[in-house]
């Protein structure tokens, strides 16, 4: 089988996939890096996808574990399936990402210091996490808005701009992002789902979507 014509999802399929998911799922002790569920079904998310690599290439510090209702949450695809089936208004959708994205930020952050202080030097062949240190990239996450950061959110959001973009110049997380253009009367658009081949962000706060699974 040529594999440059299998769609991505048959790819998911592909032994080497396969192994990489396992070695993942065993390196975050099975279980939800985010909430800690070890009973949900598990995902693989992929942080980031780098033009001309396959899935199973990914280097281990763009892979994550996350339980199914996690994952779905940072889907934009997934977004109305997920609202009717667990109840939720689209306000409730958007915290609850950005929980889950916050999560995710801490959990990085917290691989880094533990390779640091292990003195460990990352490779791209070893599970050691090599990602860039979240905090700094994303310095405002978590913290209080000020009414200078509202008024420049919204001058940003009605100006046109991404919440891609809006959420690298607040030093924010997107999904925190939306929150709070809801909470000031605003209506967010749904994050553009990352295609696997794409030239994302990387490095830049941003935590594109996976299809991993």
């Amino acid at each position: 089988m040529d594999e440059d014509r299998r769609t991505y999802r048959e790819k998911l399929l592909d032994p080497r996939w396969q192994r990489v998911r396992l070695r993942v799922f065993a390196r975050d002790a099975w279980s939800c890096v985010v909430c800690g569920d070890s009973c949900r079904t598990l995902h693989v998310h992929h942080l980031r996808y780098e033009r001309g690599r396959e899935p199973w290439e990914s280097p281990p510090d763009a892979l994550a574990t996350l339980c199914e209702l996690c994952h779905r949450l940072l889907s934009p695809t997934a977004m109305a399936r997920s609202m009717a089936e667990l109840g939720m208004t689209v306000k409730q959708r958007w915290e609850a990402a950005s929980r889950v994205e916050d999560g995710l930020a801490e959990w990085m952050e917290r691989r880094r210091g533990l390779a640091e202080a292990a003195q460990v030097a990352p490779t791209p062949s070893g599970f050691v996490s090599s990602c860039p240190n979240w905090r700094e990239l994303r310095p405002r996450a978590g913290r209080v808005w000020t009414p200078d950061e509202d008024e420049a959110l919204l001058l940003e959001f009605d100006a046109g701009l991404s919440l891609e973009s809006i959420a690298l110049s607040r030093g924010r997380g997107v999904f925190g992002v939306a929150v709070r253009l809801c909470k000031l009367g605003r209506k967010p658009p749904e994050p553009s789902p990352a295609e696997p081949d794409a030239e994302l962000d990387r490095g830049r706060g941003r935590i594109p979507v996976s299809r991993g699974v």
